[in-house]
């Protein structure tokens, strides 16, 4: 399976994630990429931008019509006729320009089972941040918590201590 992918902004992630869904844009449709095209669409699209994402999605779990449409020629990109359950997501990655700001291939990580299920973790953390933060090394994926934002807060141990 070859998978299809999709850019977003932490903010657009946690939106679907509030709604189950990725929705089309005002061109009717939800843009998608092969992952030898994602480069193509965020250089022209996202110039500039280094706190995007990179949704992997599973093709098979795309519940509407899925066109391939010539949409910067030669290039012909799959483009989503409806909403993406974010149930089609396999994985959510940083997906940073380099170093010169460009863009590139990105590389996949392998999609099995148990692959998917030994990167839960970071995934969850991921689905939580509300930012991606290029730093030495990698991506700091900074959250709010709070009870204003659904996460509860212990209250402090008797006797004036923190937990």
């Amino acid at each position: 399976m070859t998978p299809l992918l999709h850019l977003v902004s932490p903010a657009e992630w946690r939106a679907a994630l509030a709604d189950g869904a990725i929705h089309p844009t005002v061109a009717e449709f939800v843009h998608l990429s092969a992952p030898e095209q994602v480069a193509v669409a965020a250089n022209g699209h996202y110039a500039g931008r280094t706190d995007l994402y990179l949704l992997v999605l599973d093709p098979a779990r795309i519940p509407v019509e899925v066109r391939w449409e010539e949409s910067e020629p030669p290039l012909r990109f799959p483009h989503a006729y409806g909403p993406v359950p974010t149930t089609a997501v396999l994985d959510v990655l940083p997906y940073p320009p380099g170093p010169d700001g460009v863009f590139g291939t990105p590389t996949l990580p392998a999609l099995d089972p148990s692959a998917r299920a030994a990167r839960l973790t970071r995934s969850i953390v991921r689905r939580a941040a509300t930012a991606a933060v290029p730093v030495t090394g990698g991506v700091a994926l900074p959250s709010v918590r709070g009870p204003a934002h659904g996460v509860p807060v212990r209250a402090p141990r008797r006797g004036g201590r923190g937990p």
